[in-house]
């Protein structure tokens, strides 16, 4: 295949919904999928997001939106310098696409984490772990009238950031991005509920609302079920260099460790990991090492952190390169920066740092906990909507709430846009896909909320 041909078929302006404007030009459709990102309220809600430490109230310590746009500017870096090794290859993007080709991948990085719920991946943990108790107890009147439990069940056990990504931007606001947009944010190649085999099929990356979508892209795009789109390797390279480095320098901020502390452990990691590299790999980490001063201090981080970044977004541009035939393919199975490299090793020296001395410090534990209280107790709280039977939610829809104060009052607490969703799949669903979906509508509004609003409605319903 040309590289023109091939880089205009996984780069069209194709929407799922066709808009309503006059057909315009590539450049013009992709500034209208960012502005339509930039200017949504998922989007904007990420700043009162747990990037790792919980209700933070410094303003220099990264939430979800300062850690989302870091990842965006790293992946630029890495897409343009993608665009400038491919220049002298078969594989050479097209003038008129290196553009679009660049903001596809910033747009993505800045997506990647719009479906985490408050608290982290803390609160993902304990959404999912209330999910995968109570939706079979919730389906259980299905099992003892003989009927089997759909696929639905199995989809709402799964919930995932990612999918929920998906989620947000099909259903929930409606952002109808074109297909590269959309598939350049989908690390996970699987809807949830569907088999784990295979690379990229670890979680899910999409929820089964969403798949009609999905196929329609991938199909469109001419992506091999068994393959990522490619420009999905650039963002999640980003994300990885990214977040690896920017913990530890909160950790700082926060007066967790200090930079002689992070050397020295750094340094101590660093031989214990890299002791299965070739002798001429094992000083990577070393040469970088040398720029945090020995009495420490955060300017040193600083010079360590960009020249650490710079060299590991080098090597993601160049394996992307090397690898590309692979990564078309569909037979590239390990994201960009993957062992036996020693850039994958630096990595997973500064991430063990990290869990070890940032994410398992007692303050961010405590707060952790506190966030597992809050998923949890509003999920209790609402879960009298989740038992009503489909006829019963149906007068209450109506304004017929008498015999049921408390799931009327509940539902009003929704968002009218959640509701109006639900009530739109709901026509002509039978029984057991309309709970799935009416769990599903209480999962929505508790994965949107931002940390304080989650823990001021668990407060205001609790009465604590």
């Amino acid at each position: 295949m040309q590289s023109s041909s091939l880089w205009h078929r996984l780069i069209q302006p194709l929407r799922y919904r066709p808009p309503s404007t006059e057909p315009r030009e590539l450049w013009e459709e992709l500034e209208s999928d960012r502005g339509r990102i930039i200017g949504s309220p998922a989007l904007r809600r990420l700043q009162l997001k747990t990037q790792v430490h919980p209700l933070e109230k410094n303003a220099a310590v990264r939430s979800r939106l300062t850690h989302s746009l870091e990842v965006e500017q790293t992946g630029r870096f890495i897409a343009l310098k993608v665009i400038r090794l491919l220049g002298n290859t078969d594989f050479a993007v097209p003038e008129e696409l290196k553009g679009p080709f660049v903001s596809i991948v910033e747009m993505a990085c800045l997506l990647h984490d719009l479906g985490n719920p408050p608290f982290g991946h803390f609160g993902e943990a304990s959404l999912m772990k209330w999910l995968k108790t109570e939706v079979p107890r919730l389906y259980e009147p299905f099992r003892r009238r003989g009927k089997e439990p759909g696929m639905m069940e199995a989809d709402l056990m799964e919930f995932d950031g990612n999918a929920h990504t998906q989620r947000i931007i099909i259903t929930l606001h409606r952002l109808n991005l074109t297909y590269p947009q959309i598939l350049a944010t989908q690390k996970y190649i699987r809807s949830a509920g569907a088999s784990t085999q295979g690379p990229f099929r670890r979680k899910a990356g999409w929820f089964q609302t969403e798949e009609p979508v999905i196929v329609a892209a991938r199909e469109k795009l001419g992506i091999p079920n068994h393959a990522r789109y490619p420009l999905a390797f650039i963002m999640e390279a980003a994300d990885d260099i990214s977040y690896c480095v920017s913990d530890l320098e909160d950790g700082m901020d926060k007066n967790m460790i200090t930079v002689h502390e992070t050397r020295r452990l750094l340094e101590e990691t660093w031989q214990d990991l890299g002791r299965h590299l070739k002798p001429e790999e094992q000083g990577f980490l070393d040469r970088f090492l040398t720029l945090l001063q020995r009495q420490g201090n955060v300017p040193s981080f600083v010079r360590f952190r960009t020249a650490l970044q710079h060299s590991l977004c080098e090597f993601a541009a160049r394996r992307f390169v090397d690898c590309l035939p692979r990564i078309l393919s569909g037979e590239m199975l390990e994201p960009l920066i993957a062992a036996p490299a020693p850039e994958h090793t630096a990595l997973s020296t500064l991430l063990k740092v990290a869990r070890n001395h940032i994410f398992a410090h007692r303050d961010v534990e405590t707060l952790e906990l506190r966030g597992y209280s809050v998923v949890h107790g509003l999920l209790n709280l609402y879960r009298p909507l989740l038992t009503l039977k489909k006829a019963d939610m149906e007068d209450i829809l109506k304004g017929k709430d008498r015999g049921f104060p408390i799931e009327a009052r509940l539902l009003r607490r929704l968002p009218n846009r959640y509701v109006q969703i639900y009530r739109e799949q709901v026509d002509a669903a039978e029984e057991r896909r309309e709970l799935g979906l009416r769990i599903r509508l209480v999962v929505d509004f508790l994965a949107g909320m931002t940390d304080d609003f989650a823990q001021s409605e668990f407060q205001a319903l609790s009465g604590i």
